[in-house]
């Protein structure tokens, strides 16, 4: 073809124009969508951690809770035909929260003082749905503590 990278005709098929024009609706749709804020458009946020498997035995097969709460949660909430944010724990905070009627919390088992103040304070409140999986915020990183539960849940 007219286009190909014949001896003298280096341009090769990009230069085409129809797919010039293809790129450039391309890029003009990306760029405006690059400056519009974030927002989602999902009422279900999946909250889940990295640094909880510091402290587990998470070799594949030896631990029987992490598997389910990472990989079922997600995917029951796909079969189910939820639409969902997955985040960080650490980003919770950057999150605004009144977009968010239901706030599940997978692997949390692993969560600072401050996290939990932030969860009972700001996330478990104004009508929201939480919900939480096995053992949230049961160790600081140092300390495994009943008490942590029961300061997180308000529940003896």
């Amino acid at each position: 073809s007219e286009y190909s990278t014949q001896s003298g005709n280096n341009n090769g098929w990009w230069e085409h124009p129809l797919y010039q024009n293809a790129l450039k609706n391309i890029l003009t749709l990306t760029s405006t969508a690059l400056d519009k804020p974030y927002t989602s458009a999902t009422d279900v946020l999946l909250v889940y951690d990295t640094d909880v498997f510091y402290h587990l035995k998470s070799v594949q097969g030896q631990d029987p809770v992490t598997h389910p709460l990472i990989d079922w949660i997600s995917l029951s909430c796909r079969h189910a035909g939820v639409s969902y944010t997955p985040i960080h724990l650490d980003d919770l905070e950057k999150v605004e929260l009144k977009n968010y009627k239901t706030i599940l919390f997978g692997n949390t088992f692993k969560m600072s003082l401050a996290q939990r103040k932030y969860i009972k304070e700001k996330v478990a409140n104004e009508g929201r749905n939480v919900v939480y999986f096995y053992a949230p915020g049961y160790t600081d990183g140092t300390t495994n503590q009943l008490r942590f539960l029961s300061e997180l849940l308000g529940v003896e």
